[in-house]
């Protein structure tokens, strides 16, 4: 996303990303609809240039699904996993590619007061945190199931949440939580990166 996407995020913003190579297989995307601002971080199979192909498929599935109407994010996880086994010819036969993303998409109301608002939450192995001022960690549960064919495959659920003004709201790839530490060579892990 360009920085003026992010300056007309409410509230404020930011990301970290540090690929490891030029190249990544992560990805955080912002689009801005009539009514609404879909926000996505995902995490795709494979690192470098594999990753960075399947993050091109998942940035147009992603556009293309949102290109004609307002969905809801579980509607559009739905659409870019049928095109993801589409494009990449998956049928769940023994030996063939597992390719696919993790991700997490948001949905909020656009052009109002931030005070108090509903948003509409669904995922892909990728949770949405919310922290507020005086609660530890709120964790809206993804699907544990990938956005690529899946032994069990059901459809993708919408978590709508109240949001106050104070709340934070947090999504990340495992590209933190796997990082190890130099000192103790354990990983970081998503409670270490929450503490």
């Amino acid at each position: 996303p360009s920085e003026e996407q992010f300056k007309a995020l409410p509230g404020k913003s930011f990301v970290i990303s540090k690929p490891c190579k030029t190249i990544s297989g992560d990805f955080h995307w912002i689009k801005y609809t009539k009514n609404y601002i879909y926000i996505s971080v995902a995490d795709c199979t494979g690192h470098g240039i594999p990753g960075a192909l399947m993050s091109m498929l998942g940035l147009s599935f992603l556009s293309e699904a949102l290109s004609h109407k307002e969905l809801e994010p579980a509607e559009v996880l739905g659409a870019i996993r049928e095109n993801v086994i589409a494009t990449l010819h998956q049928t769940g036969k023994p030996g063939e590619t597992r390719d696919g993303l993790n991700i997490g998409l948001v949905k909020l109301p656009r052009n109002q007061q931030y005070d108090t608002f509903h948003l509409t939450f669904a995922g892909a192995y990728h949770d949405l945190y919310i922290k507020t001022p005086v609660d530890d960690f709120k964790v809206i549960k993804a699907e544990r199931m990938p956005i690529a064919f899946h032994e069990k495959m059901t459809d993708f659920k919408n978590h709508t949440v109240q949001v106050r003004s104070g709340d934070s709201l947090y999504m990340f790839t495992d590209g933190i939580t796997d990082q190890f530490n130099g000192r103790t060579n354990k990983k970081l892990t998503t409670k270490g990166f929450l503490q």
